[in-house]
């Protein structure tokens, strides 16, 4: 019973940071379908995260790699992580915008997560979880969640990461 109303907690407590984002958890039907999914989805991934954290994110002391860390649901991540005093490295792109992040007490590490040796580098350094969340900018791209996805698999597999946490629509 305590496990399952920790988990409640941490639902409700993520499905409200989704609507401070501006996650609206109940759409008037049909407004704009491309913004409605988007929004659904972005609040399943927090669902998703919440019902991770209680045993895995929650638990975690060490630090913290996250892929896309600069990117809406990255910040939001970054955000609850830092919130649990978990130490935050973000994997941004070179010349990224970072305004979600300003002002936070973090580290980035800059490439291209399609590379897998900048992947292999940015995990050189101890992290014990490592969250993708990268999004894709140009719906005409193929092949980028398959392609990122494998090379950070490949480089947790090698660098010792505890928890690999990789968000998808």
């Amino acid at each position: 019973a305590g496990m399952r109303s920790h988990v409640c907690t941490r639902v409700h407590h993520l499905a409200s940071i989704a609507v401070n984002y501006g996650a609206d958890p109940l759409p008037e039907p049909f407004p704009r379908a491309a913004e409605t999914m988007q929004r659904r989805s972005f609040v399943f991934t927090l669902l998703v995260l919440a019902l991770l954290g209680h045993q895995s994110l929650a638990a975690t002391p060490g630090p913290a790699l996250v892929f896309g860390g600069n990117g809406q649901l990255g910040a939001a991540v970054v955000k609850e992580l830092l919130a649990r005093n978990v130490p935050v490295t973000a994997f941004v792109r070179p010349g990224s915008d970072r305004s979600l992040l300003a002002g936070l007490e973090i580290s980035y590490v800059e490439g291209d997560a399609r590379n897998r040796e900048d992947v292999q580098r940015a995990m050189a350094d101890r992290y014990d979880v490592v969250v993708n969340a990268i999004a894709r900018r140009d719906r005409a791209e193929t092949g980028l969640y398959d392609t990122t996805q494998n090379n950070i698999t490949a480089a947790a597999r090698t660098t010792g990461v505890r928890q690999l946490v990789f968000f998808s629509s």
